[in-house]
């Protein structure tokens, strides 16, 4: 069910969300701060496994649950919560970059594990660029049509939109299904020493470096608190997703994300809500 979901409809929602999204030269720094949002915490999780003791299935999901934040949802409520619709749109500006950052890093990232793992090779180069002939990397196929139609200046049907809005809901219900199926907590008790130090580096590094670069960038006001609340968002569940399609360790990938998003929940969220009512 999860590999029908990524080749025959994650390709449509590329095309048509990326057909769709209006390139503005305002606020252009927001997209690259997004995109850093991921690939610092991906990249810091790519050395530090380095020097741990674990296979490449392991490895893979570790990663993938540093680089995959679900800002989309639950990212994008909380800002909604806390600084009202303008912190929305800015919102939807930052993670622009959330789902070529998927299909470009992460299925590939995955697929290298897993043939890694299975080849026993020292050198997986070869295999790394070979991720990009896989049936799996459809939905990069979605993103360039999507993006080459927005560039030349075709307007996306109205029609379209509720398209998109349909087959938004049956993806969801073809990749959370198998996912939850798949949950073991028994497995996840073996698992959680492993993941522990994906909260500081989610919830305390992340957003401090984020802080650091949005300021830089001469943020202020709603605009740089939207860029930091954003970077401290949970594991997103397209971490399991991407772990379970490509063979990785989905009980470390859950893990991560059932962990971080308690944490979220019962600590950071509170602790928001508590600073924004009486310090921001």
């Amino acid at each position: 069910m999860v590999t029908f979901a990524i080749v025959g409809l994650v390709p449509w929602l590329a095309l048509l969300s990326f057909w769709q999204v209006e390139l503005k030269t305002e606020l252009i720094v927001l997209p690259f701060l997004g995109l850093a949002m991921q690939l610092l915490p991906g990249g810091i999780a790519w050395l530090r496994s380095e020097f741990k003791s674990q296979d490449n299935l392991v490895k893979g999901s570790y990663i993938l649950s540093n680089l995959l934040c679900n800002r989309g949802v639950l990212g994008g409520l909380t800002v909604f919560i806390l600084f009202g619709e303008q912190a929305f749109a800015y919102a939807q500006l930052i993670i622009v970059f959330g789902m070529p950052v998927l299909v470009i890093v992460g299925f590939p990232l995955a697929s290298h594990y897993n043939r890694a793992h299975y080849n026993n090779a020292n050198d997986n180069s070869s295999s790394f660029l070979s991720t990009f002939l896989d049936k799996r990397q459809l939905p990069l196929a979605g993103l360039l049509a999507g993006g080459l139609l927005n560039v030349g200046g075709i307007e996306r049907p109205e029609m379209l939109g509720t398209v998109f809005a349909g087959l938004i809901h049956v993806v969801a219900w073809a990749l959370l299904v198998p996912v939850g199926a798949s949950i073991d907590f028994r497995e996840m008790k073996k698992h959680w020493r492993q993941v522990l130090d994906i909260i500081p580096l989610r919830f305390i590094l992340s957003p401090l470096i984020l802080y650091l670069l949005a300021m830089l960038a001469g943020l202020e006001g709603t605009l740089l608190l939207t860029v930091v609340v954003l970077a401290m968002t949970p594991t997103a569940i397209n971490a399991v997703v991407t772990a379970k399609l490509f063979g990785l360790s989905v009980n470390l990938a859950t893990t991560a994300f059932v962990l971080t998003t308690a944490v979220y929940m019962i600590f950071i969220l509170p602790l928001m809500l508590v600073l924004t009512a009486y310090v921001f």
